[in-house]
């Protein structure tokens, strides 16, 4: 029985590209630096904001450079975070079923951890989620589990009563890394063979399917 499922965001809960992509191009823009496309941005998601802008300036390195950037990407996103992001289809319907079913949920994202519980408290009802966590400098970035495995542990929850959530290769390792049962979703930011290669025991293409397989849990 699942007592603990924990989610990934971006690309998971939150289809948050066009705005990413808009905060990235902003931040470029300002900068003098190429722009990219959405498709383009899609493959530098994952592993938090810093990275993301690395991936979107290459080859430019220059630390100041990259400074700067973050300075723009935090100005436009900061007040762009929910333009144009929206939940996906499906959401609600299974974080509804895993709380009747007694389950705590959590959202575990890479994005910085003022961003993550802004999005979350504006789109979700308060007390859906027992747990907010988003990047924070006391803890390392996922895929190392150590923010996650506090709160479980303080809750009270088994390892085997665990589940994470996500559409990438960094939360199928987080999910093993903690000792979770994991569930790659297709419909995110990362193909489905990279969920198979991180070895995600299981794979939703869509809500229903996700819905269905925590019904068999």
């Amino acid at each position: 029985m699942i007592r603990f499922a924990a989610f990934d965001l971006d690309g998971t809960l939150l289809d948050s590209l066009p705005d990413l992509t808009d905060a990235v191009n902003f931040a470029l823009k300002k900068e003098g630096l190429p722009q990219h496309t959405q498709e383009e941005v899609r493959n530098f998601i994952g592993s938090g904001v810093f990275v993301l802008l690395e991936k979107a300036a290459y080859p430019q390195t220059d630390p100041e450079l990259l400074r700067r950037l973050k300075e723009g990407f935090d100005a436009y996103y900061g007040v762009h975070y929910l333009s144009r992001s929206r939940l996906y289809p499906g959401v609600t319907e299974v974080l509804d079923y895993l709380k009747q079913q007694g389950a705590g949920l959590a959202v575990f994202s890479n994005k910085p951890d003022e961003f993550v519980k802004k999005i979350v408290g504006e789109l979700f009802p308060e007390g859906t989620f027992i747990g907010v966590m988003g990047n924070r400098k006391e803890y390392p970035k996922k895929p190392d589990p150590a923010q996650i495995k506090e709160l479980q542990k303080r809750l009270g929850y088994r390892d085997e009563e665990c589940l994470y959530v996500g559409d990438s290769d960094v939360d199928i390792l987080t999910g093993q890394n903690a000792g979770y049962r994991t569930v790659g979703v297709t419909w995110g930011y990362r193909p489905k063979e990279l969920l198979v290669q991180a070895g995600a025991e299981f794979l939703a293409d869509t809500w229903e399917e996700l819905l269905g397989l925590t019904k068999n849990w």
